[in-house]
């Protein structure tokens, strides 16, 4: 598959964040690793029955992506191309700030639900719902394609995939190691990696990134969301990257635990397998 481009939503710098410092030991380093904490379901049945009142929405995105502008994309256009829901919500897991920090063994969070979708004309999109500051979920961004599906069953039964959205890196967490599900997530790490060397490698990337930097600071997206719970991190990039072709359609901005955050579409670069 060629190299493309996916633009997906990401959430601005939340909070403050103590900057990790290279001689800062692990928190986490003698207790091990903590578990991924999977959604209720509860919350994903609400996640599924936010993606189902958004399938108007939807059919004007899919009428949108044959080539039929908003201001063109009407009511019968979006009814055109029947959408509907395909599967359950998947749980879409990214790389914990307290993990890039050593404050914190929880290598990855969840960011959201994706709920598959397709059109008629056999377009496929992922429906994106986050836990907002009151708990209730809410549709947050609509996007191209179906990756989140895609690599959570890449990744197995028994593991948890998880994306490390400033690379547009995903990855397979089982048993304590890392194994690189892309090309993206290749660069540096290898199948069958410790979560150690995995964490030594993302503080490398990402400790001048967290909030309260000066790369916060001067407003660049890539720094880390302080909310365990719907917060994602944005790509790292200002402007120009090219990316996969996966266009979004960000639904609302919203209101998350430890900040506001405003979604805004960011380019992430992707490589196909």
């Amino acid at each position: 598959m060629t190299r493309s481009t996916r633009t997906a939503a990401g959430a601005v710098i939340l909070g403050a964040t103590a900057l990790f410092t290279a001689a800062a030991p692990a928190a986490w380093a003698s207790s091990g690793p903590a578990p991924v904490a999977p959604p209720s379901a509860t919350d994903v049945a609400a996640a599924r029955q936010a993606a189902t009142g958004a399938v108007p929405t939807l059919g004007r995105f899919f009428a949108s992506q044959a080539g039929l502008r908003s201001r063109t994309a009407t009511a019968a256009n979006a009814a055109a191309t029947r959408p509907r829901l395909t599967a359950a919500p998947t749980a879409v897991y990214e790389l914990s700030p307290g993990f890039v920090t050593g404050k914190s063994g929880e290598v990855a969070h969840l960011a959201f639900l994706a709920t598959p979708a397709v059109a008629a004309d056999g377009q496929t999109a992922s429906v994106w719902a986050a836990r907002v500051s009151n708990g209730t979920w809410k549709i947050v961004n609509i996007a191209s394609g179906t990756d989140e599906q895609t690599y959570a069953q890449r990744a197995g039964s028994g593991a948890i995939a998880f994306h490390e959205p400033q690379i547009d890196a995903w990855y397979a967490l089982r048993d304590g190691k890392v194994t690189p599900l892309n090309d993206s997530a290749r660069s540096g790490v290898r199948a069958g990696t410790t979560l150690a060397a995995y964490q030594r490698l993302v503080q490398r990337r990402y400790a001048d990134k967290m909030p309260g930097s000066a790369y916060a600071r001067n407003g660049a997206a890539g720094g880390y969301a302080a909310a365990p719970t719907g917060s994602y991190g944005a790509p790292a990039d200002k402007g120009g990257s090219t990316g996969s072709g996966r266009t979004p359609l960000i639904v609302c901005g919203i209101v998350m635990a430890g900040g506001a955050g405003a979604l805004g579409a960011r380019r992430l670069r992707r490589n196909g397998d």
